[in-house]
């Protein structure tokens, strides 16, 4: 392997690792061991809870708490300023009502938006889309027809949808 300066270790950085299996997690548990004299690990996850706890208890553990709705529209804005996208959407209610509906998800609004300007989707229509899950979920409830609103809670975990984001949703 080449080295690459005069750094003793490699660092290896593991994004989302909240969504590896417990079995991957303990493999990877042996390799941190194996290699902790010339390798340094950064592990990233949204939701400690699914990290191993050997994992854990090997790691300096960092917790990152929620962004407010002004710190993520002040990204948001100076984004569409530099890609030149800036209008009156930013200020427009919809935009207020947009990044509210983020729960604090920076990189989901990123995404959103993108999704928006790209493809000329008025902001409106794009938290109908983000909000449409959650209104399945909630018309399933109220119609009780409670086998479709189980399945649907089981749906959205299965796409890694933490259960506190659902339960924000509705």
């Amino acid at each position: 392997a080449m080295k690459v300066g005069d750094v003793p270790h490699k660092i290896i950085l593991l994004d989302e690792m909240d969504g590896m299996t417990p079995d991957a997690q303990n493999a990877l548990k042996r390799l941190m061991e194996r290699y902790s004299s010339n390798v340094r690990f950064i592990i990233t996850c949204n939701h400690r809870h699914k990290i191993i706890h050997p994992l854990q208890s090997r790691c300096a553990n960092y917790g990152f708490t929620r962004l407010s709705d002004s710190q993520i529209k002040t990204v948001l804005q100076d984004i569409l300023v530099r890609e030149a996208k800036a209008n009156s959407t930013q200020e427009s209610e919809d935009f207020d009502t947009f990044i509210s509906s983020l729960n604090g998800d920076l990189r989901r609004g990123i995404t959103e938006l993108q999704a928006s300007v790209s493809s000329n989707t008025p902001l409106t229509i794009q938290i109908e889309r983000m909000q449409q899950p959650y209104n399945d979920l909630l018309e399933h409830i109220l119609n009780e027809q409670y086998d479709l609103a189980l399945k649907k809670i089981h749906d959205l975990i299965h796409l890694s949808v933490d259960m506190k984001i659902i339960c924000v949703g509705l």
